[in-house]
């Protein structure tokens, strides 16, 4: 699909996203969730629900990169399995979308759309996602946000 096209898309699903009843104004999750699910809708794939657990595992894993300054897939507590199984998350699959150099959530789902292996995790056999961001300094001139998205696909009731 064409960058342009999903540009479009996005601004769409902002704009839904932004008329939400109930929503807050900052409510950037519920901004890429709608986001993620029209990137989805176009490959016909079902939407994503957002998942407490999730969340906080993509939080954290925002919040150290910001500390050290770094985009990365790993941590001090490990790898994704590795961090998701600590926080209880019975999982199956897992998938992790990392993002730094963008402010805003439409420009970083647009660079992980026109990325061809970010947009296979978009798009994947998952069920639950989490976000997270946070704020680092990498430049030393400007606000630095890292951006994560982790998607879970749980382990069979």
């Amino acid at each position: 699909m064409k960058l342009p096209a999903i540009l479009a898309l996005l601004a769409a699903a902002r704009s839904l996203a932004a008329a939400t009843p109930d929503a807050p104004a900052d409510d950037w999750r519920g901004e890429m969730l709608a986001q993620v699910n029209s990137v989805r809708a176009l490959a016909s794939r079902p939407p994503l629900k957002l998942d407490g657990a999730a969340d906080e595992l993509a939080q954290r894993h925002s919040e150290y990169q910001a500390s050290i300054d770094q985009l990365t897939h790993d941590d001090s507590g490990g790898s994704l399995g590795e961090r998701a199984t600590r926080l209880g998350i019975r999982w199956s699959a897992l998938a992790e979308n990392v993002a730094v150099g963008s402010l805003t959530v439409e420009q970083t789902v647009a660079m992980w759309v026109d990325s061809p292996l970010h947009y296979a995790n978009l798009v994947g056999q998952y069920a639950l996602a989490g976000f997270g961001r946070a704020a680092g300094n990498a430049t030393g001139a400007r606000e630095t946000v890292y951006w994560t998205q982790d998607f879970v696909q749980p382990l069979p009731a």
